[in-house]
């Protein structure tokens, strides 16, 4: 997959003439026009946190002898097994996480983000945005994850060009190659990080709007025409973004862990949310719950010029009806094992070093 990148630092700093180079060989190297519907599956994750095994209904991690019973939803495996059906069934498949997969459960407090890097890098992620839970335990373990997986973390308005663990690692947009087509990435976070979380005196949280509309504005001038924004600033705010910022057609969020569905009568709102843009365009906004108990699937279609046309789609429940993919289920349970292990050898061992 080829990936088109401009860091924090370049993007907030870049001039007229830069812009121009830009645009020139953006116009050299693009893909030619579409000249027929395009349609591509969007699958999607956010707010995880750390619940790489099943869960209740209130996300709270199941002992292991109900793991497996109906009570228990959610898990690495089951979501594998499903994110491997529908590549299976189309080659047109991108994956996002919204962000939200820092700190809540034993995994993580065990083994911090070498368990989370795992997970994602084996699912295969495209792309993840950045949220506020991955600022828990500051600036280098959110460094020493970014250099773990294989994929980008997108933020427009998170700023990190001061601070010596991330600078260079968050990117404002990617752009991906899918199905003979490019597609355009932005990120964007809450604007509340700060108070809600650690991050460094160096990292700067700027507005969403003006970010977006300037991270847009960026990858338009590569001859890009389909434009999905990962946002973690939650569903209100999606809303608004989808309101106020022209060009976007897709907004996969996270953060207020909103639970969006069709035929059930307990979801925040429909799947996907439509708004209509700023150019009364259709903004699709989804977002898939929390814990990892749902996957947001959305089959979208756009047409030539790279308007949305058509769409539709649900979260899937990860239930015991979902069978688990087996090589996920081996990975955990070797992080598991090596969890246990840590476990039983004492503090003062640990602290001596006999446990890396």
């Amino acid at each position: 997959m080829k990936q088109i990148k401009i860091s924090v630092r370049n993007f907030h700093s870049i001039c007229h003439s830069a812009i121009v180079a830009i645009v020139a060989i953006s116009f050299i190297t693009q893909a030619k026009p579409a000249h027929a519907d395009y349609k591509i599956t969007i699958l999607h994750i956010n707010d995880v946190l750390s619940r790489l095994e099943p869960v209740d209904h209130n996300g709270v991690p199941c002992p292991i002898e109900v793991r497996f019973s109906a009570t228990c939803i959610g898990g690495a495996p089951r979501l594998a097994a499903v994110i491997k059906s529908a590549r299976e069934q189309s080659g047109n498949v991108i994956l996002l996480d919204a962000g939200g997969e820092f700190t809540g459960s034993p995994l993580w407090d065990s083994q911090k983000e070498r368990a989370i890097s795992s997970v994602l890098t084996r699912l295969g992620v495209d792309a993840m945005g950045v949220g506020f839970t991955e600022f828990a335990e500051g600036s280098p373990v959110l460094g020493q994850f970014i250099r773990e997986v294989r994929f980008p973390l997108l933020s427009a308005n998170v700023n990190v060009e001061r601070d010596p663990y991330l600078v260079d690692q968050i990117w404002p947009f990617v752009v991906i190659d899918r199905g003979g087509d490019r597609i355009g990435l932005i990120g964007y976070s809450s604007e509340d990080i700060r108070t809600k979380s650690h991050p460094s005196l160096e990292t700067r949280i700027d507005p969403i709007e003006n970010s977006v509309k300037f991270a847009v504005r960026m990858v338009k001038s590569m001859g890009i025409t389909k434009i999905i924004a990962i946002s973690h600033a939650g569903y209100a705010r999606d809303k608004q973004i989808a309101e106020n910022v022209e060009d976007i057609d897709v907004i996969v969020g996270g953060n207020s862990h909103t639970y969006l569905a069709n035929k059930v009568k307990e979801a925040e709102g429909p799947y996907p949310t439509v708004i209509k843009g700023p150019t009364k365009k259709p903004v699709l906004v989804v977002q898939a719950g929390a814990f990892g108990q749902y996957v947001g699937k959305l089959d979208v279609v756009f047409d030539a010029k790279g308007v949305v046309k058509s769409w539709k789609g649900d979260p899937i429940l990860l239930d015991v009806g979902v069978t688990e993919d087996a090589d996920m289920r081996a990975a955990l349970n070797v992080m598991e094992a090596t969890a246990a292990q840590q476990a039983s050898v004492s503090p003062v061992a640990a602290a001596a070093g006999t446990v890396r």
